[in-house]
């Protein structure tokens, strides 16, 4: 599209969601349903595309809305980047123990790496053998923040204070002292 030019920064990537599903449905309360959006939304959300685009973009005729030649060229396009954004960016694939390469860093207490780490290297060894494992050993008080950092992949050990919601704790065992 010659003489076509849109600064990248002005269009959200929400915005070509949207397009896509204008383009595929005859109205917009279908696009609207289609996304599991209010019909009010996707209205707002076309109004801003018919700014950033400079276009129509679609032209209501008996009840439904017509695709202008802009929105039209645009159809094959946004279809392919939607797709390649699905395909190549969301869709990565699981992790696989067998082949993985990574290496993983692991906070541990010293009970921790008594307890767990000779256990654990035996299984990395059988199920993931490529796998590297780093250990280290780090103040509780600064645990949350390197977990957040991502310093830091998994922590074993008994860690009180790391409460905040983004961290998912399990108990690995419990011990009945005796007195």
């Amino acid at each position: 599209m010659k003489g076509f030019h849109v600064e990248l920064r002005r269009l959200d990537l929400n915005l070509l969601v949207i397009l896509d599903a204008l383009l595929e449905e005859p109205t917009i309360t279908r696009a609207a349903q289609r996304l599991q959006l209010s019909q009010p939304t996707v209205s707002a959300a076309l109004a801003r595309l018919r700014e950033v685009l400079g276009d129509e973009l679609f032209v209501r005729s008996h009840g439904t809305m017509n695709p202008t030649a802009l929105a039209m060229s645009l159809r094959e396009p946004v279809s392919n980047v939607l797709r390649s954004i699905r395909h190549d960016i969301l869709a990565r694939s699981g992790f696989e123990a067998g082949t993985s390469r990574d290496t993983f860093v692991i906070s541990l207490s010293d009970i921790g790496e008594l307890e767990f780490l000779p256990g654990l290297m035996d299984q990395l060894a059988k199920a993931a053998p490529h796998v590297r494992v780093k250990t280290i050993s780090c103040n509780p008080e600064a645990l949350a923040d390197a977990m957040d950092a991502g310093e830091i992949d998994i922590a074993i050990g008994y860690y009180p204070d790391l409460t905040t919601s983004v961290f998912k704790q399990q108990v690995l065992f419990l011990s009945l002292i005796h007195i």
